[in-house]
């Protein structure tokens, strides 16, 4: 009889991370609407059948209802909803969605909510750099429009305005700054744009909300900027190249540049 290799033993790390892996792969192929190879999947975590069909009957719910739908409708019935136009509101992630939720960054310590409306150049909330150096690294690897750019109005300048022509003037600079935050904490690290906007989004829900009619809407904006502007821009670099459903879904997995290092890191003010 074959052994598998990832038996179930209470905190055995191994099989830990071979559920949380099962798992999000079961998410993944509903949020793309691809069926999933549960051979093909236990051979690539290790996941025994059993366990394998142990898992997957906890995404089941009752017969000709979608345990994934009702996940959405649960998780989407907040308290404000996208096309919303509250002054305040909070950001109510589906329970689909929770896996992609992000730790071990945080928040600026007792910032004020303006400094996210500054750009990179009068900022507080970043210690900036657009030395020489810093053009030399960008000029390596970004887009030669990008880096002519670069060489007439400085780096900081540019980098905002690339924001611009995607979002519009009027919540550019938070989504910037919070997005160039998380990312200084979380780029060292392949992980979704998916992920990341997110984040953004329970950061500063009442920047994100009220300007798309649906979350899919504003992540597929905020993925398909990603992978097309700043990933050819020198702010970060792209995993393997994404199917257009991956770019749709946020679902591709970033890691930010050196170039992005040696612009900013966070002003030791806003530190712990």
């Amino acid at each position: 009889m074959k052994n598998e290799k990832n038996t179930r033993v209470v905190g055995n790390p191994v099989f830990d991370k071979a559920v949380n892996d099962f798992t999000n792969m079961i998410i993944e192929a509903h949020l793309m609407g691809k069926r999933l190879d549960v051979g093909k999947v236990c051979k690539a975590t290790g996941m025994g059948a059993e366990e394998a069909e142990r898992i997957l009957h906890m995404f089941e719910d009752t017969p000709g209802i979608s345990f994934f739908d009702s996940l959405l409708e649960k998780g989407r019935s907040g308290k404000i909803s996208f096309g919303d136009k509250p002054t305040e509101c909070t950001f109510e992630i589906a329970d689909i969605d929770k896996p992609y939720q992000l730790s071990g960054w945080p928040l600026p310590a007792q910032y004020d909510r303006a400094v996210l409306d500054l750009d990179l150049i009068d900022s507080d909330l970043f210690e900036c750099n657009e030395s020489e150096e810093v053009e030399k690294l960008f000029s390596q690897v970004a887009h030669k429009a990008f880096v002519r750019d670069v060489h007439e109005f400085g780096v900081l300048d540019c980098i905002a305005e690339l924001f611009v022509p995607t979002f519009g003037r009027h919540f550019t600079l938070p989504l910037m700054n919070t997005f160039f935050w998380i990312l200084y904490y979380k780029g060292g690290q392949w992980t979704s744009v998916r992920s990341y906007a997110i984040e953004v989004a329970k950061w500063i829900p009442s920047s994100i909300i009220p300007h798309y009619l649906t979350q899919d809407a504003y992540i597929q904006k905020f993925s398909t900027f990603v992978k097309k502007v700043l990933c050819n821009r020198a702010i970060c670099t792209i995993q393997t190249r994404p199917t257009p459903d991956e770019v749709r879904l946020g679902l591709y997995r970033i890691k930010a540049t050196e170039a992005f290092y040696a612009m900013l890191k966070p002003a030791e003010i806003y530190l712990f």
